[in-house]
């Protein structure tokens, strides 16, 4: 596993449109003026980092605020002379990867700060070009070749630039590069990848007459070296102060299998503080599950918890089933067993993540029982339902029960499964 979302475009469109507020508390004892400023925001479980740079000054800060008490705990300076410019961040592979820049615009840096160090300040260099600017850096792993390999992307204005790694190793050795440059300016970048490796670009946008905030989603292409919009863009509106916008800082992590969160800053700590709107799906999916099916004259067909794996409405059966927990364990299992065509009895009891049911015998299943078990299994609700042919959706059915049919010759057309923390 590369990442861990599993449908892209199903956690970006899980994206509120409403933030919640966040006040980051502190003086980090920098003069607020319109050049110096909040630049870039990311954040793990225990830390938030924000970059500040420093107009007229040979340094930026890079300031830490403790989580989740959200209290500013240190400061220190960007490690490169006159590189005073520090932009947009992203944490990768237990590195914050931050872009460094000259106010000039005429050289730039790609570093990357060591979490692992007490006071995160060990840093190497990735990229150094001396021309061109860098306002923002994003990075994320990828599948590229049949090998997990390291994306990188540097933010200039309207045009994005993207490294590949040409190994499994981040070390500054780049096989490919490419630039996509768009009509409008983006204030910000942040790069995700899927479960598969497939790699994504969120793309943040101010528009200053209007006063909003947008942010598109992107496929990275990179066997075509392209970018490819993925869904439509999404209008913001951020909760706070009036000066809350992507233009200052923007922050993307992935939180859950479904969910990614979205942190937006205003540009100066005023008043003791920063303010800050935060955007994440908290919608409970249950257990992430991934549900494989094998249907007539489609074969093997995959879906996800909560949803209806098969078909609906074109007299397709299925055959067979297989359901794995994405975290499965000795404390929490799934097991099932099936009723199928031509099969007096019904199959054995079986772990669900083995397949239950055949292929190639064109054998309908007709009915299946689920249950959990484990240690833990008292703290959770399972709950399935089918969809059978000429009558439809069944009721829900828990531990145990038998969904479907005997005797009656009907086919189970899509199966639907669920698993909820009590």
């Amino acid at each position: 596993m590369v990442g861990i979302i599993r449908d892209m475009v199903d956690a970006y469109g899980g994206i509120p449109s409403h933030g919640q507020k966040i006040f980051l508390s502190g003086e980090p004892d920098i003069q607020p003026t319109v050049l110096s400023h909040v630049q870039g925001i990311a954040r793990d479980e225990g830390r938030i980092f924000l970059s500040h740079n420093h107009k007229g000054k040979s340094y930026g800060w890079m300031l830490v605020v403790s989580s989740p008490d959200n209290v500013l705990s240190y400061k220190f300076n960007t490690p490169i002379e006159h590189m005073n410019h520090p932009g947009g961040m992203q944490i990768h592979n237990g590195e914050l990867i931050v872009s460094l820049e000259k106010t000039s615009g005429d050289e730039h840096y790609i570093i990357a700060y060591d979490l692992s160090s007490p006071a995160a300040q060990s840093h190497r260099v990735l990229v150094h070009e001396k021309q061109g600017r860098a306002g923002g850096a994003a990075a994320c792993h990828v599948t590229f070749g049949r090998e997990r390999r390291h994306l990188l992307a540097r933010m200039n204005n309207q045009e994005t630039t993207f490294y590949l790694s040409q190994g499994p190793q981040l070390d500054g050795k780049w096989e490919v590069t490419f630039s996509d440059r768009r009509e409008r300016s983006s204030d910000g970048i942040q790069l995700l990848a899927d479960k598969e490796g497939t790699p994504f670009l969120f793309r943040t946008e101010f528009v200053e007459s209007k006063s909003e905030d947008w942010l598109t989603l992107y496929r990275v292409d990179l066997e075509n070296r392209a970018l490819v919009q993925a869904a439509d863009p999404k209008h913001i509106y951020t909760r706070g102060g009036s000066d809350v916008h992507v233009r200052w800082g923007t922050g993307i992590r992935a939180i859950s299998t479904r969910a990614v969160q979205v942190t937006v800053t205003r540009p100066y700590f005023i008043a003791g503080g920063l303010e800050t709107s935060v955007f994440a799906d908290t919608t409970d999916h249950g257990v992430p599950l991934d549900v494989h099916v094998h249907v007539q004259n489609e074969g093997d067909m995959h879906f996800l918890e909560d949803a209806w794996a098969g078909t609906k409405g074109r007299s397709l059966r299925l055959e067979g089933f297989q359901i794995t927990l994405e975290t499965p364990g000795p404390r929490l299992y799934l097991e099932c067993r099936a009723h199928l065509e031509g099969m007096p009895d019904d199959l054995d009891w079986q772990p669900a993540a083995q397949f239950c049911g055949t292929r190639g015998q064109s054998r309908r299943l007709e009915g299946f029982q689920l249950r959990l078990r484990g240690d833990d299994a008292p703290t959770y609700k399972l709950s399935y339902w089918a969809h059978l042919a000429e009558r439809g959706d069944t009721k829900e059915h828990t531990d145990e029960e038998f969904c479907g049919t005997r005797g009656e010759s009907r086919a189970v057309e899509a199966i639907r499964v669920r698993i909820m923390r009590r």
